[in-house]
């Protein structure tokens, strides 16, 4: 996995469960990771996920839908795992507008500018990027295997 060594990496959601795991393993590989997180009540968001690399990653408080944060925060990264998003199933039932807001809006805020996509089986039909996204989900279940073996 010398693929991300020394390479920028931009984590949306990444105070999450998963990407949390991601920022761990990509900082354990040697890449230079920034966090980006709302912590949105009830998202799972949550700093003690990261303590393993304090000091080690960058953490941004900055919700995905804010364009002109997401412009900065994207500039010069060679990877961006987009992991940010309204995961309430009821909630869009019942009201579809921060489904909307959050997963539509907010992917397009960075300006579309990711080498690496959701981890969906959506952005797998829609880029035929495979790889990146299989890798991504593989860094992911590797650091959280580790993680519990601890």
């Amino acid at each position: 996995m010398d693929r991300f060594k020394g390479k920028k990496v931009l984590i949306t959601g990444g105070l999450g469960f998963v990407g949390s795991n991601l920022a761990i393993r990509l900082v354990q590989l040697g890449a230079e990771v920034t966090i980006v997180d709302a912590m949105l009540p009830g998202y799972g968001g949550n700093l003690f996920n990261i303590a393993d690399i304090e000091g080690k990653a960058v953490v941004n408080f900055s919700d995905v839908r804010d364009k002109h944060s997401m412009n900065h925060l994207v500039k010069d990264k060679d990877y961006i795992f987009h992991l940010a998003g309204q995961v309430d199933h009821i909630l869009s039932l019942t009201d579809p507008f921060p489904d909307i807001d959050i997963n539509i809006k907010g992917s397009a805020a960075g300006g579309g500018l990711a080498q690496c996509i959701p981890l969906t089986p959506f952005s797998i039909r829609l880029t035929g990027d495979i790889d990146c996204i299989t890798n991504a989900h593989n860094l992911a279940m590797v650091a959280l295997t580790s993680r519990m073996q601890h």
